[in-house]
């Protein structure tokens, strides 16, 4: 009930990188705690299990050798026979490449595989969700752009498609350098790109437009002669 480890299992070793005897009456937070928690998410768990009941969730730890890990921690208090709580007993289960395989799908369905910017549908979500604010507090603004290169398939005709795709990751990072961190930038489809703009009125945004093409006309995508000459 001190928080004092009295037992672990070689297991606690292959996730931690500590060995049961490293560990043995030593608290878990002076071995692995990553401070990625606050102390209330520690406060609800100590209050539930000295409560009595089990405890369950997902906390980042951190490892003997420094590097962070992700756990499904079960904690369940064991009482003796006149039914104090003597000892809680803790079961970790290693969940890190479950979160990073999570993460991964959850990049795939938000983000353009091109140009790592958000897709349509992502895109939209965000475009609803400041329409909704602006409702709600009326005095805000929102601008939106909607962009498209124009001749952009006699680029994939003339020179193939790979060269089209460089284009597209070229004229993205240059959309992105005027951009704010408010701001949301996303691909539609194709040759065709959205911003949202947040807090900028109209002439604000024409503004941004004018100086976004003359950008795009003054910085050309430039090949190797080698890549050029295999054309």
């Amino acid at each position: 009930t001190d928080a004092r480890i009295q037992w672990a299992n070689p297991a606690f070793e292959a996730l931690t990188g500590y060995s049961p005897a490293e560990a043995l009456g030593r608290k878990p937070s002076d071995l692995v705690k990553s401070g990625l928690q606050d102390r209330a998410f520690y406060q609800s768990m100590w209050d539930t299990i000295e409560a009595g009941q089990s405890w369950r969730g997902e906390v980042i730890n951190r490892c003997k050798d420094g590097n962070l890990y992700h756990e499904d921690l079960s904690i369940a208090p064991v009482k003796n026979a006149a039914g104090t709580i003597t000892h809680f007993i803790g079961i970790k289960r290693d969940v890190t490449e479950r979160k990073r395989m999570e993460a991964e799908l959850r990049q795939l369905a938000t983000t353009d595989f091109l140009t790592g910017i958000p897709n349509r549908r992502h895109f939209i979500g965000r475009a609803e969700n400041e329409m909704a604010r602006l409702q709600r507090f009326g005095q805000l603004r929102v601008s939106l752009l909607m962009l498209d290169l124009d001749y952009f398939k006699r680029i994939n005709d003339s020179f193939g498609h790979a060269i089209g795709d460089a284009v597209l990751k070229h004229v993205t990072q240059l959309i992105r350098q005027g951009l704010r961190k408010t701001d949301t930038l996303g691909r539609l489809g194709g040759e065709e790109f959205a911003v949202l703009l947040v807090g900028a009125d109209l002439r604000a945004a024409g503004a941004y437009a004018n100086r976004l093409r003359r950008r795009i006309t003054e910085t050309p995508l430039r090949f190797a002669p080698e890549i050029v000459d295999a054309l």
